[in-house]
């Protein structure tokens, strides 16, 4: 019997779902047992005669799937990575072990928090500018958050419109962080002052996607407002200096494809973590006249990867559903 099937019949055997059960069910203050035994395990390394059979699949999940206890042990200390940790036993005695794996609850929710805008974007899917007259007032929205946690919601990406012009933002962001979730805004960096970027931190936010789409031309052109490239480039810098996960989004488009190799050496020159390339997607704003043919996606894809394996600093992503099914991301 392999590893696999043996951690497989372990953790879905009827004892075992019963215990693991009987953990994930939540207590007065909405948390599982399961995450309190973690957080001791993870700080203590204490292992109750209760959290046994759970200490038993980590060891052999780890000895299945690679990984090193201590790493996880100091991982575990954040309680984003505990509430992870849950969902994925949960869904491991609800469905068994499956490709593609299947969560108790979704790692990810984005929610569009507002669809006001300081911009005018020409591929914006929501069509944002003005909020919606029947958006969420602040206790709905905190309401909200409540019923994410309780979920069973791993990270809460904040996205828009633009989020950052809300006044309670920072209020909602707060409890999100609260509620034991990763917080992650999605935003179009205008707005991140060295204050706001400090304040994000301070409140709990621990990624930051920053749109940037071209150089400076380029970049207003896209976005529809002039003298805002600056503005973003400065809004990047004091993320990073904050000690935000930083990331640089670009949507791939006819208007800027010639600027988004000018992007990238930016995103390594400004050592941020993280460059995502987004697939346009024709929707709101968004026009069929400005998507790229798939042999121009493709070549953009190829020095995607390029940059993947040869820089370090810089983790180089993309959106693209055609990684899914293309062979050439494995051609060296």
């Amino acid at each position: 019997m392999d590893v696999i099937t043996l951690f497989s019949l372990i953790a879905t055997n009827p004892l075992s779902k019963r215990t693991i059960n009987k953990l994930i069910e939540k207590d007065e203050s909405g948390k599982a047992r399961l995450e309190r035994l973690l957080e001791d395990y993870a700080n203590n390394g204490e292992i109750s005669s209760e959290f046994k059979i759970i200490y038993r699949l980590i060891k052999l999940g780890l000895k299945v799937f690679g990984g090193d206890e201590k790493e996880l042990r100091e991982n575990l200390k954040n309680a984003y990575w505990r509430r992870g940790f849950v969902s994925v036993l949960q869904g491991i005695t609800d469905f068994g072990i499956r490709k593609p794996f299947v969560p108790g609850a979704p790692f990810l929710v984005v929610w569009d928090f507002t669809y006001a805008c300081n911009l005018h974007c020409k591929h914006c899917y929501s069509t944002a500018g003005k909020p919606w007259k029947d958006e969420l007032s602040t206790q709905e929205a905190l309401k909200t958050v409540d019923i994410l946690a309780d979920a069973g919601i791993t990270a809460l990406a904040f996205s828009g419109g633009e989020p950052l012009i809300r006044k309670d933002f920072f209020e909602v962001a707060s409890y999100a962080a609260k509620q034991g979730m990763f917080v992650a805004v999605a935003t179009n960096g205008t707005m991140i002052t060295r204050d706001v970027a400090e304040k994000m931190k301070k409140c709990g936010v621990g990624y930051v996607q920053i749109s940037l789409d071209g150089t400076k031309e380029t970049h207003e052109k896209f976005r529809g407002i002039k003298g805002i490239y600056e503005k973003v480039v400065e809004g990047i810098i004091n993320a990073k200096d904050a000690g935000l996960i930083t990331c640089i989004s670009t949507t791939a488009t006819k208007i800027n494809a010639n600027d988004i190799l000018a992007i990238m050496d930016l995103a390594e020159e400004l050592e941020v973590e993280w460059f995502t390339l987004y697939n346009f997607i024709p929707v709101g704003r968004g026009s069929f006249e400005i998507d790229l043919k798939p042999e121009e996606k493709e070549e953009l894809l190829k020095e995607l990867w390029r940059r993947l394996k040869t820089k370090k600093k810089v983790n180089f992503v993309s959106t693209a559903p055609i990684l899914c099914k293309s062979s050439f991301a494995g051609r060296k």
